[in-house]
C-alpha cells in the first residue's frame, strides 16, 4: 500500500479482513511473512510507536461513561483541549457537540448510548486523528448507518485522505463504497485473490 493510497480491503464476513487489521496494527504478530510499514518491519516498532503512526477505527465504536473531552483525550491523555477542537473540526463534530447541552463536558453515557451511530463514529474518528496518524485503517465504518449518515463519514474519511495526506485503508463488504477507493485488495478463505488497480 503506498503513501497517501485509498484501499479498500474488500471480501464476504469470515474471509480474513479483520485478522489483516489485526495484524496490521499488532494485536496480534504474525508466525511467518513480514509486514513492513516505511520500510521496517512492523515487529521491530514498539506497539506505542506504532500508534503514533497509524490509527484503527472500529465499526463497534466504544464510548465511556465520561465527557466527550475525556473520550476523545482517551487516545492522547496530555492532549491539551485545542488540539482537541481541532480534531473535532477535522473529523466534522465540532458543531454537533456545540449544540449538546453542556458542550464538552456533555457526559455521553456508557457505549455513547445517547449518540447517534454517526455522531459515535465521527467522536471515533476525532479519537483517531488525536495523535496525528499517518495512516487510518477503519472496519466497515459505514456497516452500521443509515444511507445518507453513510455518505457523511465517506465523505470526511476520503477528505482526511486527500486534505491531510493520510493513508486510508478500508476494511468492508461494501462493494459500493470500495469502488471509491484507489484499488481493492480482495480477500477469500484467507487469501489474497486480486490487488486490482483502479
Amino acid at each position: 500500500i503506498r503513501e497517501h493510497e485509498k484501499v479498500a480491503i474488500v471480501g464476504a464476513s469470515g474471509c480474513g479482513k479483520t485478522t489483516i487489521i489485526n495484524l496490521l496494527a499488532r494485536f496480534w504478530d504474525i508466525d511467518k511473512g513480514n509486514i513492513y510499514l516505511a520500510g521496517k518491519d512492523i515487529r521491530e516498532y514498539t506497539v506505542e510507536t506504532l500508534f503514533k503512526q497509524m490509527s484503527v477505527v472500529f465499526q463497534d465504536v466504544y464510548l465511556f461513561n465520561d465527557t466527550i473531552m475525556n473520550n476523545i483525550r482517551f487516545a492522547k491523555p496530555d492532549a491539551t483541549d485545542e488540539e482537541i477542537y481541532d480534531v473535532c473540526q477535522k473529523a466534522r463534530c465540532a458543531e454537533f457537540i456545540s449544540q449538546l447541552p453542556q458542550g464538552y463536558e456533555t457526559v455521553i453515557g456508557e457505549g455513547g448510548a445517547n449518540l447517534s451511530g454517526g455522531e459515535k463514529q465521527r467522536i471515533s474518528i476525532a479519537r483517531a486523528l488525536l495523535n496525528r496518524p499517518k495512516m487510518i485503517i477503519a472496519d466497515e465504518p459505514t456497516g452500521n448507518l443509515d444511507s445518507k449518515t453513510s455518505k457523511k463519514i465517506e465523505d470526511l474519511l476520503f477528505g482526511l485522505n486527500k486534505d491531510n495526506g493520510i493513508t486510508l485503508i478500508i476494511v468492508t463488504h461494501d462493494e459500493s463504497l470500495a469502488a471509491k477507493c484507489d484499488r481493492q485488495i480482495r480477500i477469500q478463505d484467507g487469501q489474497i485473490v486480486s490487488k486490482g488497480e483502479k
